[in-house]
């Protein structure tokens, strides 16, 4: 079986199983391991999978083809399972990565100048080489909190090195 993301549509009046309405499904994912949706452009979901691979797209344009869409599939440069995902108000995503000696596991890369051409990943930003990313969150456009298996950090994305990190191994869901 393959997986599937699904929107819906809810009546916060009722409360009713009845209003609970599926408008969109976007099928045929390998094994879903996370998922992101930005806040700001209304529709556009990262989904991350197991084989590596992300899929960016935007559940509601799919209805509408008057409205400019996104569907792309992109991959690290070293192939491996895709953890967390997170996207801000800038068109930014942050791909975490198990662990790699060669390659970070933290990508950050803008969706607006992403070739189409190749399924590779051009990141803007890099960093935690040798580290088992599992969790990152976007708390605002140039900031973010990322958790690895030891350490919690705050990431500045103007600064080539994390601004704070404190050793934990409780840093699942930030």
């Amino acid at each position: 079986t393959r997986d599937e993301v699904t929107l819906y549509k809810v009546d916060p009046q009722n409360d009713d199983d009845e209003s609970i309405m599926k408008l969109h499904t976007a099928k045929d994912f390998g094994n879903i391991t996370c998922l992101d949706y930005s806040y700001f452009d209304v529709g556009l979901i990262a989904v991350g999978e197991k084989n590596g691979f992300v899929r960016l797209f935007n559940i509601i344009a799919n209805d509408d083809p008057e409205l400019q869409t996104i569907d792309m599939k992109a991959r690290a440069k070293q192939q491996r399972c895709i953890n967390t995902l997170g996207i801000n108000s800038n068109g930014l995503v942050a791909m975490g990565l198990d662990r790699n000696k060669n390659d970070a596991s933290l990508q950050i890369w803008d969706i607006n100048y992403q070739s189409t051409d190749t399924a590779i990943v051009t990141p803007t930003f890099s960093y935690c080489v040798n580290e088992n990313i599992v969790s990152s969150k976007f708390f605002n456009d140039t900031g973010l909190l990322v958790a690895s298996t030891k350490f919690l950090k705050e990431i500045a994305l103007r600064s080539p090195q994390p601004a704070y990190q404190h050793p934990t191994r409780l840093s699942y869901d930030v």
